[in-house]
Parts: structure tokens; C-alpha cells; sequence
């Protein structure tokens, strides 16, 4: 027995590195999801991250007014003058409630506000607000795929990267709110912990994970009105699968009764929370309507829009140019495709998991949510009914976004894929598809050069006399376009703090005529001089003497 005692340890002390490959592992697995991370980070991020933060991603038009959103609430936040009313930024000067038109992130600008305290410059502050909003996204993602999944830190790496960094995200930076998923999440996790079976949980805490349900919801519409919505008709569809189902519907009603108390106070507070949001958002419709059913048509996403990678896509780019993808309405709001691999990843990952009531649940909701979303060949949607009847639907123009809704079941799937791969030849083969579905997300999205940007800015805010109680920017012809001239006057208005009667968001105040600001003729100008004095009328108090015309001339 001693001998064999004996030879054990002489062949422990001689097997090649045992313990350093234990470490080895060890750290390799730790370190996976900062590496998996730090990879997703420079697939989407790449035009800023090497850039030194010079290239802006992702244009001058949505990204720029998403920039003069944030500084006005850091301004707001800060007292400044003409920012004193969150609801009413100086811009369409002197019309109230301006900030109605379009989002508002209320509940993301503190994460700018930080860059902003910190010393950054607008532009730069609004960057890593960018960043800062793809790794809360990774990190919630990941954390979420661990807690309630039960994934390895590998396989919620992974997970969470397509989450995350997925090309049909990333095909949306131009609209950098959408950016923002975590509090989806969060509201998910929270909504699991009170709803899923046994074991059970204290009173105290099942009460508590109610309530900061609502909260991260709340904070979601705050974020924006978009994840918002669709998180709650997601919950929705989700709480009448579980009940249709004769598995899930005891123990689900089994949490109603439970926490019904919980449940009603929680819907208290998110509608004094929401109190404001609705009133001014409510006196917006008022003012410029709902959206016509005929407009939402075109943003409804087609069959080919699960296809669409876009041009940018480093694998698919040249498939931008297929007649499929070309004759889409506004194409690029069409771009949902995940990939070949990805597809099958996801596939193979539903498939293992599909006993599990989450990826079961989630799977099925986001099919639903789709079939009635899709604008099928000879006209056939059945969102019309969505459109009419649920609360909230007719102020959505862009119903496509709800494909990156797609990314919850697909990250759920991955995962689930990762951590049992079978053996030997195939778990190569799964790893190796995994890899080329992270892989295949890469794109490289437009940017600009934000210096350049900011020094065409700052020579108008410096052409602004400081006499001036607000101003109208009417560039000569054929200078930009009209979109990046009114933002020009928009942003040189924050610079110099002086209103300007210069706007861009998602509506305008009725009377609003500068659509197109350029001036074009003298008798262009004329007809401004004109106007200008209607807007006075319209718009009396306060007054507005003098306002001040920059690069147009004084009439």
C-alpha cells in the first residue's frame, strides 16, 4: 500500500504541468468574459476607440440632435439660463414642450452627466456616454445569463456579446437610444424572481423585486419610449403563453395572488411616476397628432428584413446590393439580419434548451411579437390591429426596431449552446460556430470628424452678438443640408446660450417653417422676415427683441 502510495506521488510530481494547467485554465475562464467583452467592444466601437475618439459614429443628423438632448438636460440639471424648463430647450424658440417631439432619455443622461463633471467636452462627454452604455449592456446581459440561466462565465460571454455588440444593433447607432437594453433586463429579472417556481422566497423579498420591477420599467420608458413599449406588450404575450399553458399557469397565478397588494402598488407609482411623461408627451399628439397608419407602413419590417445585414457588415456588405434588400421602403431601418452562423447557433441553442419555461417563453413571445409586425407580400399585417387597439401603439412610427428584440431568446440560446457542446468532434464544430456568430456581427458604421464639426459650430455661436435674445440661422444655398444646418444653429445655441428658432427633432410645433432654412433668393429672405413676424405672434411671450439673423443678412 506504501508503494503504491509512493508511485501515485512520483507520478503527480512528474505529470507534465498538472497544476499549472489547473491555473492556466482557471485564469483562461476568469478572464473570458473581459476578452469576449474587449472583442465586442472593438468590432462595434472600432471608428471611435481607434480614432483616439476624433471619428463621432454615427452621422450628423439623429446622432447630433441625441447630443443636444443630453447637454440640455446636463444644462438643466445645472440651472443654467434657457434651460431652467427640462420640457421646454430653446430650440423652435419660444415654443413650450419641444422636448415632447422625440426622447427625451431622462433616465440615461446621468451617465453622460458623470463625463460631463468629470471635464469632458459635450462631444466627447456624449462618446463614452456611448461606451459606457454598450458595457452596462454586456455587464447586465451577462449577469442576468448567470443568475437565472445558470450559464457558465463563458457561455454568458457569449451570450452577452451577441446581446450586446449583435450587427442588427449596431446597424441602429444612429439612433444611440437603442442602445440602451439593461433596464429591459433588469425588469426581466426582476419579473422572473417573482414568477418562476419553486424554491420559495421570502414575503420581504418577492415584495421587493415587485416594486423594482416597476422601477426599471419605468426607468425603460424614461430611456426611451420605444424599449419601453415593447418590453411591456412583451410581457404580455409572455403572461398569457404562461397561462394558456396547464404547466406554468398554476404557479403563475399561485405569484398573483401572492403579491397583489405588491402588484397594485407598484402600478400606483409607475403612473405617478409616468404622470409627467404622459401629460407632456399627451399635449405633443395634441398639437401634431398621431402617427397615420399609411406612414407607419413603410417601417413595418418585411421577411427580407431578417436577411438584411446592411452595407456596412464586413462579411454580408456586398449583398446590400441584392434587388431583396434594395426595394425595402427606408432599407436602412430594415437591416435585422443575425447571420448565417448566428442563425444556426441560435437554432441548435433553442433546440437543446427548449425544455426550459424561459428560453420556451421568451422564444415564443418574440415569434408572436414578430408575426404581428411583419408586413407579409400583398399587404398582409396584422399590426393594424396593434396599431388600433393597444394603448401607445399609434405613437410608434419605426415598428422594425422590434426585431432586436430578437437578441434576448438568441443570447439565451447561445449560452445554453455553449455550455453543453456534446463531445469531442462536435464540440469542436460548436465552438467554431459559435465563433464565427460572434464573428459575422462585425461591421464598420459611418462616422465624422467631430473637430471639424465642432469648429463649423463654434464659428456660428461666435457670429451671434451676446446682445441677441435669440437667433435664426439661414445658411447661404447649396451650404450642408437642412437637417445639418438646423442642428448647426441648434448646437451653436448651447455654445453661446442664446435660444435659436432653429430645430431638428421627431415632429415640429405647428407654424414652423424652417424646414428648409436656406436662403436661396432675396426673396427667400422676405418671406423669413415674414414669417418671423407670425412666430412672434404666435408665440408672444416671451419676447423676443432682438432677434438676431446669422449668415442671412438683417432684413
Amino acid at each position: 500500500m506504501l508503494q503504491v502510495n509512493r508511485d501515485q506521488l512520483q507520478v503527480a510530481a512528474h505529470a507534465p504541468g498538472t497544476a499549472a494547467h489547473a491555473r492556466l485554465n482557471k485564469a483562461l475562464v476568469g478572464s473570458a468574459p473581459v476578452l469576449i467583452g474587449i472583442m465586442g467592444f472593438a468590432m462595434a466601437f472600432h471608428p471611435t476607440l481607434l480614432s483616439g475618439l476624433r471619428q463621432m459614429q454615427y452621422d450628423e443628423g439623429d446622432t447630433r440632435f441625441l447630443l443636444y438632448a443630453l447637454e440640455h438636460s446636463f444644462l438643466w440639471v445645472s440651472r443654467a439660463p434657457h434651460h431652467l424648463a427640462f420640457w421646454d430647450p430653446p430650440f423652435y424658440f419660444p415654443a413650450p414642450n419641444a422636448a415632447a417631439y422625440s426622447e427625451t432619455m431622462l433616465s440615461l443622461a446621468p451617465f453622460y452627466w458623470a463625463w460631463r463633471l468629470l471635464g469632458w467636452g459635450p462631444d466627447t462627454a456624449f462618446q463614452l456616454w456611448m461606451l459606457t452604455l454598450g458595457a452596462l449592456n454586456f455587464v447586465a446581459c451577462h449577469l442576468f445569463l448567470r443568475r437565472v440561466l445558470g450559464s457558465s462565465s463563458v457561455g454568458a460571454a457569449c451570450g452577452a456579446f451577441l446581446f450586446s455588440f449583435a450587427a442588427l444593433r449596431i446597424n441602429q447607432l444612429g439612433h444611440e437610444q437603442l442602445l440602451a437594453h439593461f433596464y429591459s433586463l433588469a425588469a426581466v429579472f426582476c419579473a422572473w424572481k417573482v414568477v418562476a417556481p419553486p424554491p420559495e422566497r421570502p414575503k420581504k423579498r418577492e415584495t421587493g423585486y415587485v416594486f423594482a420591477f416597476f422601477g426599471f420599467w419605468v426607468l425603460q420608458v424614461y430611456a426611451g419610449f420605444y424599449w419601453g413599449w415593447f418590453l411591456a406588450l412583451a410581457l404580455g404575450i409572455a403572461t398569457l403563453l404562461g397561462l394558456a399553458s396547464k404547466t406554468s399557469r398554476g404557479w403563475l397565478l399561485s405569484a398573483v395572488r401572492r403579491n397583489a397588494g405588491a402588484t397594485a402598488g407598484g402600478l400606483g407609482l409607475s403612473a405617478a411616476l409616468l404622470t409627467p411623461f404622459y401629460s407632456h408627451y399627451s399635449r405633443a399628439s395634441a398639437q401634431v397628432g398621431f402617427r397615420k397608419f399609411d406612414e407607419v407602413l413603410a417601417m413595418l419590417p418585411r421577411p427580407a428584413s431578417f436577411l438584411d445585414m446592411g452595407p456596412f457588415s464586413w462579411l454580408y456588405g456586398r449583398t446590400s446590393q441584392w434587388i431583396v434588400f434594395r426595394e425595402l421602403p427606408l432599407e436602412w431601418e430594415h437591416r435585422l439580419g443575425l447571420g448565417v452562423f448566428s442563425a444556426l447557433v441560435v437554432g441548435a441553442g433553442l433546440l437543446l434548451g427548449w425544455r426550459r419555461p424561459l428560453i420556451r417563453v421568451s422564444a415564443l413571445t418574440v415569434a408572436l411579437i414578430l408575426l404581428l409586425a411583419v408586413y407579409f407580400p400583398q399587404g398582409v399585417t396584422a399590426w393594424h390591429l396593434i396599431y388600433t387597439w393597444v394603448p401607445g401603439g399609434m405613437a410608434l412610427r419605426t415598428v422594425s426596431r422590434v426585431g432586436i428584440f430578437l437578441l434576448f431568446p438568441a443570447a439565451l440560446a447561445i449560452a445554453t449552446l455553449v455550455d453543453h457542446p456534446g463531445r469531442g468532434g462536435r464540440r469542436w464544430a460548436v465552438y467554431g460556430g459559435v465563433f464565427l456568430a460572434l464573428s459575422e456581427q462585425g461591421l464598420t458604421t459611418p462616422s465624422y470628424d467631430k473637430a471639424a464639426v465642432r469648429a463649423r459650430v463654434h464659428a456660428l455661436a461666435q457670429s451671434v452678438a451676446s446682445s441677441c435674445a435669440a437667433f435664426i440661422y439661414l445658411p447661404p444655398a447649396g451650404y450642408l443640408g437642412a437637417d445639418q444646418s438646423n442642428l448647426d444653429a441648434m448646437l451653436a445655441s448651447l455654445e453661446r446660450g442664446i435660444p435659436t428658432l432653429n430645430g431638428y427633432s421627431g415632429n415640429h410645433p405647428p407654424g414652423w417653417e424652417l424646414e428648409e432654412p436656406h436662403l436661396y433668393s432675396p426673396m427667400v429672405l422676405k418671406e423669413r422676415a415674414t414669417w418671423v413676424q407670425r412666430w412672434q405672434q404666435l408665440h408672444p411671450s416671451p419676447p423676443m427683441h432682438p432677434i438676431c439673423w446669422a449668415a442671412g443678412g438683417t432684413p
